[in-house]
């Protein structure tokens, strides 16, 4: 009887909704178009990896222009989550990596961008929370056990064997596709941890056990790309973004007596951290200063460098042995962007770097080692 209620109800409010969208044109129009963009997500999400990954990437975007699609773009993330990520609690590792990767006679690619399905949902899940927690509550479930149980995970459990052939062919592919997908997913927890976990002592345990695990995954195809000289490279562009690595140098330069001193302190423990923080951001640096349009025109990205030179010069001021001409030489490359893609924002990029004291100072002393070359 209580299902023959809900069903009656549920076709009353659908009955009651086409009639209200006939009557308003501007509802139904607004109404088709919404079904519109549901039903051309669904198809997009049904063709190959590399524009499942695009539709990810735009999922966020498109959330915050629109409200009215929260309740069925969540569904949408929950829907492809739940393909390709352990349902049972206990179950380790969380990710089906098998699933993500399609095994070809030659090589093994990329089927499902896993990273990109999870940094959608993190991001989502973060723009629905503060207007309707509810909305989010399955979906937080779902994206919390997965990062509590990856911090519970060894290589083994990922299959991840450090005498294995690394290849382009045969199982050597599976074995690289696999390590760059577990390298990208654990980035992509790391940050959302880093950003979500609000500085608790708890989180801080949880970004040491992500980045160990993290770390020693690269050490791997460090090795074998570099045919085991132990030469350093980073195989693919970081899943870990520039504002991540903002908010990690902020706290690596904090006040010690901050409201995150438990937290801050954590973190400065982790071993290779602050390191592999300046190899990603000299990373980002790289690709945008070679990269055009969107990528360096975003309005927020002097104030994001303006805040890493900042933190950097912090550092030098504290300690100048310590990575010391890394660090110099990204302070440099930093500005150099700004001023070069960014001109009109360059003045905000000083503000920002300076906290407003003797900007006019520091923008005149840079703009006069810009012209002479020095820096």
């Amino acid at each position: 009887k209580q299902w023959y209620q809900r069903r009656v109800r549920g076709s009353s409010y659908c009955v009651a909704t086409l009639i209200k969208m006939f009557l308003n044109p501007l509802l139904f129009a607004y109404q088709l178009n919404v079904l519109q963009i549901m039903l051309l997500l669904k198809r997009g999400l049904a063709q190959q990896g590399s524009i499942r990954s695009d539709i990810y990437t735009g999922l966020p975007s498109i959330l915050q222009n629109n409200s009215k699609l929260y309740p069925m773009i969540l569904q949408l993330l929950e829907e492809r989550l739940s393909e390709f990520v352990e349902q049972d609690t206990g179950v380790l590792p969380p990710v089906k990596l098998g699933s993500c990767i399609a095994v070809l006679p030659d090589q093994s690619v990329l089927r499902e961008p896993a990273m990109d399905l999870l940094r959608a949902a993190f991001l989502c899940c973060n723009l629905v929370r503060n207007r309707e927690p509810d909305e989010v509550e399955k979906l937080d479930e779902m994206l919390e056990s997965v990062v509590l149980r990856s911090t519970k995970c060894d290589l083994e459990d990922w299959d991840l064997d450090k005498g294995a052939e690394f290849s382009n062919t045969g199982v050597g592919s599976r074995n690289s596709v696999t390590a760059l997908s577990l390298t990208a997913i654990l980035e992509v927890l790391l940050e959302n941890e880093l950003i979500r976990g609000k500085g608790t002592i708890e989180s801080g345990e949880k970004c040491k056990k992500l980045f160990r695990l993290l770390f020693s995954v690269q050490e791997i195809l460090n090795e074998k790309q570099s045919g085991g000289r132990g030469k350093k490279s980073r195989p693919t562009h970081s899943q870990f973004s520039i504002q991540a690595v903002n908010s990690l140098l902020n706290y690596f330069v904090i006040n010690d007596t901050s409201e995150h001193e438990e937290f801050v302190a954590i973190l400065k423990t982790i071993t290779n951290l602050f390191s592999w923080t300046l190899s990603v951001l000299q990373d980002h640096i790289k690709k945008l200063g070679s990269a055009e349009g969107a990528a360096v025109e975003d309005k927020t990205l002097p104030y994001t460098l303006g805040s890493i030179v900042r933190s950097l010069l912090t550092h030098l001021s504290r300690d100048k042995s310590l990575y010391r001409e890394q660090t110099a030489s990204l302070i440099e490359k930093s500005i150099k962007l700004v001023h070069s893609h960014n001109m009109e924002k360059f003045e905000d990029f000083c503000e920002t770097v300076t906290e407003g004291d003797q900007i006019t100072s520091f923008k005149d002393n840079v703009t006069s080692l810009l012209h002479t070359g020095v820096v």
